[in-house]
């Protein structure tokens, strides 16, 4: 009798005050179960960053890393990003230096393949 496997994924959505994430487990019978329901889900950014933006991405980018570590068998990152549209703000700038933020911890942590 074959066993089941599953993956984890880290999914994240950014936001300049805060970003939410989930760890979803996927099994081969295609059943989705949220794993982080009742324990951490949202990252609130610290107070001080409102004019460090530099400070803010690096601050996103570690705790990124901290949630994988925690997580070492999350084994993909999924990342909600916005809708374009033709007005841009500095908060919605400031969204999309966060997801890459985000998207520097994946890229380091699962390298593209050659």
């Amino acid at each position: 009798m074959a066993t089941a496997s599953s993956s984890l994924i880290l999914g994240i959505r950014t936001a300049p005050q805060l970003a939410r994430f989930a760890l979803v487990k996927f099994d081969d019978a295609g059943i989705c179960t949220l794993q982080n329901r009742s324990s951490e889900n949202l990252i609130r950014t610290p107070a001080g960053f409102e004019e460090d933006i530099a400070g803010h991405l690096n601050w996103m980018y570690e705790e990124i890393r901290r949630i994988l570590r925690q997580n070492p068998s999350v084994s993909r990152l999924a990342l909600k990003v916005p809708e374009y549209t033709q007005s841009s703000n500095a908060a919605s700038r400031r969204r999309h230096y966060l997801d890459a933020s985000v998207q520097l911890a994946a890229t380091r942590r699962y390298p593209h393949p050659e």
